[in-house]
């Protein structure tokens, strides 16, 4: 139904491996099938934390400041975005 509609489909999850091969694998041929579609973007939350990936990316952070790769004042809200599995998409309009 996604492909005809122009509806790009993405599947949000900071924790996949204790979804069924089955559903992993079903995610994957959405997502494939949907990759050119730009009429409307869904983003589907599964198996997913808000915290995990904040805490996620907050240590990348840390990890590349330690190892000089990145300096404190490199932290803003633009290279935040950009470590989160929505970068690239645009913020949502609709939250459910």
């Amino acid at each position: 139904e996604a492909r005809p509609r122009n509806i790009c489909v993405r599947f949000l999850s900071t924790q996949p491996a204790p979804l069924p091969a089955n559903v992993r694998d079903y995610i994957t041929k959405i997502e494939s099938d949907t990759r050119d579609c730009n009429g409307l973007y869904m983003n589907v939350c599964l198996s997913y934390g808000s915290r995990d990936e904040i805490v996620r990316t907050c240590r990348s952070f840390a990890r590349e400041c330690q190892e000089g790769k990145l300096r404190e004042t490199d932290i803003t809200e633009s290279t935040f975005s950009d470590r989160l599995l929505t970068r690239g998409v645009c913020d949502p309009d609709v939250l459910i």
